[in-house]
């Protein structure tokens, strides 16, 4: 019976108790009917383990038959974890019996305090049917993960973001700046320098740094230790992204034109919210060491960061020549917007320090040759000339190194600009109305237009850098549509021609040109029945999980998935092999409708008890869901629901009129009006509960609710939900070292709710919507005050990326969901260690996969070091078979785990920072199989 009327605090618990005990035992007895334990006897939470590392047995497994019930038994040497698994004879887990840490702590139906476990089997699968013939029994100890393949990526299919700016070193070389700008639409986060080699083929990533650069050489980065005392790179909240701290708040790497040493140091330009940087990036590997980062924040160059950048070097590489044109259309970083400066600065490479004033008059235009208005692009020649793009006054000033003026040159609208260091050739790039045209001139004896090619239209100016090594020259070219990601192409000097020519460094993995991998609104949702994933981000698609082929495009793009709609803001996998969904009406709004994708029919489950979806259909088919509304203030996404194995629903629901009018005939108190300023926002939400009918069960199943980042519900019904808030007295996330401080705004708290299916409420929130600070509070919420879980059984607080509630971090655009396998442990995202950490359900933990590194950290596949030049590199056939990738440890590498999904024996998780989806086979160290007698 479900029952979830409002009663006085005692009588309610007691209750729950009663309902607590006749529904746990009435599911033990029916799924596991000969272990018959009372509700009593499920194990008590004793405090958190981590497992020993020894995985031996003591006593190998043995099976013994009785009656129609199996008795598996297995000692192991040490408290490791211990997996018990009913395997078909494809190899096919058909029921999952027991999973955890062993010792004082083990998880039910373990026996705690005891490292010799017998456990019973009824002889039927996960679904209560009598298991197929020809099943084994499978003991595991020690989970282990094993990297198998990205899916969404690989290295010669580098996908670009956002193309902020091109250089090429002397070695021919194309070096890509890339990240750290929300003024494309597109998510802001941390800056990446991606390199290849003359011909567009991938070679290394030299930002951020890769697995093996230390600490201390790389100070560009902010750095926390682990527990275990690795360096991890510290985190920010951005505004929509969980971003690497760059050793400064939010850098932004807007549109510049950075430039490479002959010495081999990336130079390119930050902009932080309280500071402004020249940054010096070691091309061979990354390297920031002391010294890399020129502070410009207090000279006349502080003009410099309100628009695109443009950088030159002079030939012999002791100057560096700055401008800037254009002023941004928004502030930077807080700040105001400062008007264009109208000059060019110089900085020496010799002893790097805030440039100095060389060309033109701070904030005062002219059109004589002692003034500039709005100069733009830089570049030197051989003898040391600098030429100047004055864009307002349709011209290219020429200086020799001094500043004295030699030469113009008359052209329309330059924007930007490099010189042939041999010929003296100039390319200039003019603009006008957002169109784009590169032109070649000749050089400054005879600058008259060679050539042109048009180069579309694009929202910023597209960058341009001269490979010279090359014969014909080679130009590459970024071009940035609104909200899509770059084009780069190359385009090469015929003498009377400029051919755009194949081989550009964008060469999207094949069937996967939909993919956004850095999208912070990506889902996965991982089928139960099959190694198969659901993958929500600009479509909808099926994937097969072991090769990352396309079986279904069930959307075919998430702006459109069904007439007059916006599309699938989430995607969660059910039983019976179905997906559930929730559909967004029109982005921004808050109407909401859950339905039920089910890939056998192809089509969309009508649920009897459901609504039809205004004006809403589906292959011609009118589609029926549940109505639902998502939480108020500023997310534009709601938050991730969860479906038990017995089919119900958790949907994390908004607080309309309607519902508080619904909530009060059952008894349930909505929040006061006093819980509004005490939430900072109106952030109050319900968890409610439908059958998947959709027929309503709970309409308030934990009162109190504020911001969740997923649910999901274990095999006896208890909740795991991921909630905005921490313990009290915690200041870090679980998983770093004691002293790190850390932003609470962008880490949770796994929370399981000692609950079980048709108990009601689940527990309780105090003090959420009372608008008071409850006694003795538990946790507490950073933007909107303390509170008391009530009925939870452990908590883990180490959960990350998590925005939190009120005020700007109240946008759930940035998210991650966590996965809970058949055997109830918990694979929670941890971008604090850049791990995913497994938990058993008794809170223990079980393994941290995975470690730091970026996107060169591919196991047996990552790049080696040259032995000539000592780059990374991809590894070559003539290479000797003892060169080996100092980026192979760790095999599993993070930039920002976000969201994961397991099945029966893969896990995959969406590496945001790395923009992939990394798919890990799952194991174990000591394995043991034993057929049925």
């Amino acid at each position: 019976m479900t029952t979830f009327e409002a009663r006085p605090e005692k009588a309610r618990k007691e209750i729950g108790d009663v309902i607590t005990r006749i529904s746990r035992t009435a599911f033990l007895l029916a799924a596991v009917a000969p272990l018959a334990l009372a509700a009593e006897e499920i194990n008590p939470y004793n405090g958190r383990q981590v497992r020993e590392e020894t995985f031996e047995f003591a006593e190998k497994p043995t099976v013994e038959k009785r009656g129609a019930k199996y008795v598996i038994r297995f000692a192991s040497r040490d408290a490791c974890d211990a997996t018990v698994a009913i395997m078909d004879k494809d190899g096919k887990i058909v029921r999952h019996l027991a999973s955890g840490v062993l010792g004082p702590n083990a998880p039910w139906p373990f026996r705690q305090d005891s490292l010799a476990q017998q456990i019973e089997w009824d002889g039927k699968d996960d679904e209560g049917r009598p298991a197929p013939p020809g099943c084994r029994v499978k003991v595991g100890l020690g989970l282990t993960a094993r990297l198998d393949r990205f899916l969404g990526w690989q290295p010669d299919a580098m996908l670009i973001k956002e193309a902020n700016g091109l250089a090429v070193g002397p070695r021919g070389n194309l070096f890509v700046l890339t990240g750290g700008h929300e003024g494309s639409g597109l998510p802001a986060s941390s800056p990446h320098v991606y390199v290849f080699d003359s011909s567009g083929t991938y070679q290394r990533t030299i930002l951020p740094p890769n697995a093996s650069m230390p600490a201390e050489r790389a100070t560009f980065m902010n750095w926390a230790k682990t527990a275990t005392g690795k360096d991890v790179p510290a985190r920010q909240m951005s505004y929509i992204m969980n971003t690497i701290c760059q050793n400064r708040h939010w850098a932004d790497t807007s549109s510049q034109a950075p430039v490479v040493t002959a010495d081999g140091r990336f130079v390119f330009l930050v902009d932080g919210r309280d500071s402004r940087s020249l940054v010096m990036v070691d091309v061979r590997d990354g390297a920031t060491p002391p010294g890399s980062i020129v502070e410009v924040e207090k000279s006349p160059a502080d003009a410099l960061f309100d628009g695109p950048v443009y950088m030159a070097l002079s030939p012999d590489g002791s100057w560096l020549y700055l401008s800037s044109a254009f002023s941004s259309p928004q502030s930077r970083g807080g700040r105001k917007k400062t008007e264009p400066g109208h000059c060019v600065f110089r900085m020496s490479m010799r002893e790097p320090g805030p440039p100095d004033l060389l060309v033109g008059e701070l904030g005062k235009p002219g059109k004589d040759n002692a003034h500039l208005n709005r100069p733009a692009g830089l570049a030197c020649d051989k003898s040391g000339r600098l030429y100047v793009a004055d864009y307002e006054n349709g011209r290219i000033q020429v200086f020799k190194p001094d500043g004295t003026h030699t030469k113009t040159v008359e052209i329309e609208n330059p924007r930007v600009i490099v010189v042939h260091p041999r010929t003296g050739e100039i390319y200039v790039i003019q603009a006008e109305h957002r169109s784009w045209t590169l032109v070649k001139l000749g050089s400054l004896d005879d600058p008259a237009i060679k050539a042109s090619l048009s180069l579309s239209w694009g929202h910023t100016p597209p960058a341009l850098a001269l490979d010279a090594t090359h014969s014909p020259p080679v130009l590459w070219s970024a071009r940035q549509q609104w909200k899509r990601s770059a084009e780069i192409v190359r385009i090469e000097d015929r003498g009377s021609e400029l051919l755009e020519t194949p081989g550009g460094v964008v060469k999207q993995v094949e069937g996967w040109e939909w993919w956004r991998g850095w999208a912070h609104s990506t889902c996965l949702a991982a089928s139960r029945t099959r190694d198969e994933l659901m993958l929500r981000d600009t479509f909808m698609v099926r994937l097969d999980g072991r090769s990352g082929e396309i079986i279904e495009e069930v959307f075919e793009q998430s702006h459109s998935p069904v007439r007059n709609w916006f599309g699938a803001t989430f995607v969660v996998a059910g039983p019976r092999g179905r997906y559930w969904m929730q559909l967004q009406r029109q982005l921004g709004t808050k109407e909401m409708h859950v339905v039920c994708y089910d890939p056998d029919q192809g089509q969309f489950v009508s649920l009897p008890h459901g609504s039809p979806l205004p004006e809403a259909t589906y292959k011609d088919a009118p589609l029926v869901g549940i109505t639902s509304w998502h939480a108020a203030a500023g997310r534009n996404f709601p938050d991730i629901m969860g479906v038990a194995p017995n089919g119900d629903l958790y949907i994390p629901f908004g607080i309309t009129p309607e519902v508080k009018d619904e909530l009060s005939r059952a008894g349930f108190e909505p929040p006061s009006e006093e819980s509004r300023m005490y939430h900072g926002a109106p952030m109050g939400s319900l968890l409610r509960v439908y059958s998947s009918d959709g027929k309503l069960k709970c309409p308030n199943a934990l009162p109190g609710l504020g911001p969740s980042n997923g649910i999901r519900i274990g095999r006896t019904g208890a909740v795991y939900i991921v909630l905005a808030c921490q313990p009290v007295g915690q200041n870090a996330p679980e998983g770093l070292a004691p002293d790190v401080a850390w932003d609470r705004h962008i880490w949770g708290t796994l929370v399981k709710f000692d609950s079980s299916f048709d108990k009601f409420p689940i527990g309780k929130l105090a003090g959420r919507w009372e608008g008071e600070e409850p006694e003795d509070p538990t946790h507490v919420y950073s933007r909107t005050g303390p509170t008391r879980i009530e009925n939870m059984l452990w908590d883990y607080a180490g959960v990350s990326p998590q925005p939190m509630g009120g005020g700007m971090a109240c946008c759930t655009c940035w998210r991650s969901c966590f996965d809970l396998d058949g055997f109830e442990r918990s694979f929670v995202p941890a971008s604090h260690t850049c791990t995913v950490n497994v938990l058993d359900a008794n809170g223990n933990i079980v393994m941290r996969i995975g470690g730091y590194g970026n996107a060169d950290s591919r196991g047996k596949q990552s790049p080696v070091p040259d032995p000539k030049t000592g780059e990374y590199r991809p590894r070559r056939p003539e290479d000797p078979k003892n060169l080996k990738s100092p980026l192979a440890e760790p095999e599993i590498a993070f930039l920002e785990p976000a969201v994961t999904a397991v099945t029966g024996n893969a896990l995959y998780v969406h590496d945001r920072g790395n923009e992939r989806i990394v798919r890990a086979v799952l194991d174990y160290h000591a394995v043991a199989t034993v057929p049925l007698p």
